[in-house]
């Protein structure tokens, strides 16, 4: 009989040894797992973080890209009113540089 309840009594202890041993792995585990889940958010912030500075920088180049296509048309604009203006210009006087070269040629 003393030597079943010596095994019983070894049973047991290695029982709950067992299971103080199974709770600290879990707890183990917890904490690391809660450590994973942090360097994973960390990571999907970072992600998150560079894809909007790619958007902001996108926008940018497309702004400064629309801009310089503007400044394009404006100077376009500007020498093409200047044509016009000497076209309009040469019909009033009838081009007097060129009536003034003749008079001098015929002189």
């Amino acid at each position: 009989m003393e030597n079943l309840e010596f095994v019983l009594g070894m049973f047991t202890s290695i029982g709950v040894l067992g299971l103080g041993y199974a709770i600290v792995g879990i707890f183990k585990v917890k904490q690391r797992s809660n450590g994973f889940e942090e360097a994973i958010n960390g990571t999907q912030l970072d992600l998150n973080n560079n894809q909007r500075e790619i958007h902001l920088r996108v926008d940018g180049e497309v702004k400064d890209l629309n801009d310089q296509i503007e400044n394009l048309y404006r100077h376009i604009d500007s020498r093409f009113d200047k044509f016009e203006n000497r076209l309009t210009k040469i019909d009033k006087d009838g081009c007097e540089p060129v009536k003034t070269s003749k008079q001098l040629l015929t002189d």
